[in-house]
């Protein structure tokens, strides 16, 4: 049995491509929609892509509003800019959770999902995204966090399921 590996599942505000590898310490600008997970084997990968292609492919473009401004982490030390709590994200977020808890995941703060999870944008080297900003999501990533370094695993466009 091989370590645990940790995911993460965002809604990139930058282009980013599958297998690009990213400093974890300059993670472009994201919406965090699945909050880090621990996946038991290394070998569980391609099913948390496969799970986060399904949940993408009955997923439409998402707006929402950036609305304001809080500190996050344990030390409250992370600036990030709240982004509203729209329906069509709390049903990602909780289709998204579900389907990588049922593959064994674990999440690494268990207080912060479903009805504790808050939409947010990190705030990076690039700066801070604006109040009042309305943020088209209309891509997902999934990136493996192994190490200081991030390999981007999948990135998948958010499509009316309709076309």
């Amino acid at each position: 049995m091989t370590a645990a590996v940790l995911v993460t599942v965002n809604l990139p505000l930058v282009r980013l491509l599958p297998s690009a590898e990213v400093s974890r310490r300059a993670w472009p600008r994201h919406l965090t929609v699945l909050p880090n997970h621990a996946v038991p084997e290394a070998e569980v990968l391609p099913a948390v892509v496969a799970a986060v292609r399904a949940v993408a492919a009955g997923t439409r473009p998402i707006e929402a509003t950036v609305r304001g401004r809080a500190l996050f982490g344990p030390s409250r030390d992370v600036p990030v800019a709240l982004v509203d709590r729209t329906p069509a994200l709390a049903d990602l977020h909780a289709r998204l959770v579900d389907a990588v808890l049922a593959l064994g995941a674990q999440p690494e703060a268990p207080a912060h999902l479903l009805d504790d999870w808050w939409p947010h944008v990190t705030d990076t080297a690039a700066g801070a995204v604006e109040q009042g900003a309305v943020l088209r999501l209309d891509r997902i990533a999934v990136a493996d966090l192994r190490g200081p370094t991030a390999v981007v695993l999948a990135v998948e466009a958010l499509t009316d399921p309709q076309d």
